[in-house]
């Protein structure tokens, strides 16, 4: 989550005592005109192992092993408890949960009916308990003492999540029965600037692969429908993934080797290094959303544009659709994550094409912050290593903020051996140096990693291959850069190999 300090207010002192919870708590029914109606069914509330707002990691995080068993011990066997239970729920609660968790095709209708269910959930509580967050929005966030702040609204929310999670996970296990919760620590120590590292951080859960963690990710894809478009971009840039669908994937695609040794232990002082770093960057990549069977055809022109763009080498995965397919999925799918019809004009509407192939396109803040508890370079190598399509495999990705002033060095391992690179510090600028550095370890094989100008800020950098480039700004009128635009360079270059 966003650090607490930028959007939540001080706590009160001396905090009045929570009230104690009820077993069970009304919740509207969705009715089958698509509004929650009058009718409310009996939502049975969890007993979370620790208060929301330690869980959450904003007030009294989880920082003891015992803290970390008690939660994972709590996960796993509340999986099998839970999951029937909120089955229940949400079937009589209006839900499509029909074959779920044994058919994860389940998992989409069952997504688009929480993101029209949620709304006038979170309605019940406008201005008297979710008051907080991203301009209003539910975030869970705070704890005793700040202002508006639920314990009820905050279990609710939280319980949802968990059960969401819950199902996903017993899907995942059909492909994955040996599938563990595990803890993790988030390391959030003072990363540089010669400060001293001191004991900072807490324990999340985790499951399938590493710093993969289902329930916060669930939390996102249930109150996301609730942002407005610019808090949405702003999340996504640190929660891409934004599908049920896209978690059960990524619960089946985890390493092979068991979780289990990546067992809950709280570093000493002495040994905090680098946290175990999911890729957090936006890399465009969101599920095609199918169009509504009233919605629009799309435009001649669109089809057109399409089929330029898939004659050029992008949209290679989505070859079972036609062009007028794909342009009618593509439109539902930019209204979904940008909040707004693909444009009209050819600029602004070829840039939007390039983002929505996300299995080759980087799409950034490069304002995101750069240190290591926030976002961290060897993330962005991570990703930028997926979106070449097998062609660069990184592993021992490591970034060091100590070994030279002013300087991360980034190593990391490739076919062609250990690679070194010294990045300046650019403020909280992203270097477009690892970009260039990814680059010369990719000159082999064909393929770079071309940028796409669209006027400042928001970084679009899109993988292709000499051919695929000249045959699509042959076909449109876009230029694809070897080099970042001007508003994204910084003064010292970066060094390595």
């Amino acid at each position: 989550m966003p650090d607490p300090d930028l959007w939540l207010p001080p706590p009160e002192p001396n905090p009045p005592p929570f009230e104690p919870l009820p077993a069970t708590l009304d919740l509207p029914r969705m009715g089958p005109a698509g509004s929650a109606g009058p009718v409310t069914i009996p939502y049975p509330l969890p007993v979370l192992p620790f208060p929301p707002y330690r869980l959450t990691g904003i007030v009294e995080p989880l920082t003891t092993e015992e803290d970390a068993e008690t939660y994972r011990g709590w996960l796993t066997e509340s999986e099998r408890a839970r999951v029937p239970v909120a089955l229940r729920f949400f079937a009589a609660a209006g839900a499509p949960v029909d074959g779920l968790p044994g058919d994860d095709r389940g998992l989409p209708p069952l997504q688009r009916w929480l993101e029209a269910w949620f709304p006038p959930v979170w309605e019940r509580w406008r201005g008297t308990h979710w008051g907080h967050g991203l301009g209003g929005d539910p975030c869970g966030g705070g704890g005793p003492g700040y202002r508006g702040y639920s314990l009820l609204a905050a279990t609710v929310e939280w319980g949802l999540a968990h059960d969401v999670a819950f199902i996903v996970v017993a899907a995942a296990r059909r492909e994955r029965p040996r599938l563990k919760w595990t803890m993790l620590w988030l390391d959030q120590s003072p990363p540089r600037g010669g400060r001293a590292r001191s004991r900072r951080g807490r324990f999340e859960p985790n499951a399938g692969r590493l710093g993969l963690n289902p329930i916060e990710l669930a939390h996102v894809v249930i109150w996301r429908s609730l942002l407005t478009v610019e808090h949405r971009a702003r999340m996504d840039r640190g929660y891409p993934l934004e599908s049920l669908a896209s978690l059960y994937r990524d619960l089946l695609t985890g390493p092979t080797k068991r979780l289990t040794k990546q067992a809950a232990r709280a570093p000493e002082v002495d040994e905090l290094g680098p946290a175990p770093d999911p890729s957090w960057f936006a890399s465009g990549y969101h599920p095609l959303r199918e169009p509504a069977l009233d919605a629009s055809p799309p435009s001649p022109h669109l089809v057109a544009v399409v089929a330029a763009f898939r004659a050029a080498g992008w949209f290679a995965w989505a070859d079972e659709r036609s062009d007028p397919e794909l342009a009618a999925a593509l439109m539902a799918t930019w209204a979904a994550v940008g909040g707004e019809p693909l444009a009209v004009g050819d600029g602004e509407l070829d840039w939007q094409l390039v983002v929505l192939d996300g299995r080759r396109t980087l799409w950034v803040d490069i304002e995101v912050g750069t240190v290591q508890e926030e976002i961290g370079y060897s993330a962005l190598v991570r990703t930028l290593a997926d979106l070449t399509g097998g062609a660069l495999r990184v592993s021992r990705v490591s970034e060091d903020w100590d070994r030279v002033p002013d300087s991360v060095v980034l190593t990391a391992t490739t076919s062609a051996g250990r690679r070194t690179l010294r990045l300046p510090e650019a403020g909280d600028m992203i270097h477009p140096g690892v970009v260039l550095a990814v680059n010369r370890w990719l000159r082999p094989t064909g393929v770079q990693f071309y940028f796409l100008d669209t006027g400042g800020q928001m970084a679009i950098v899109t993988r292709a291959t000499e051919a695929e480039r000249r045959a699509l700004e042959a076909a449109r009128p876009l230029r694809l850069d070897a080099k970042p635009p001007p508003w994204w360079r910084v003064g010292d270059e970066a060094e390595g190999r």
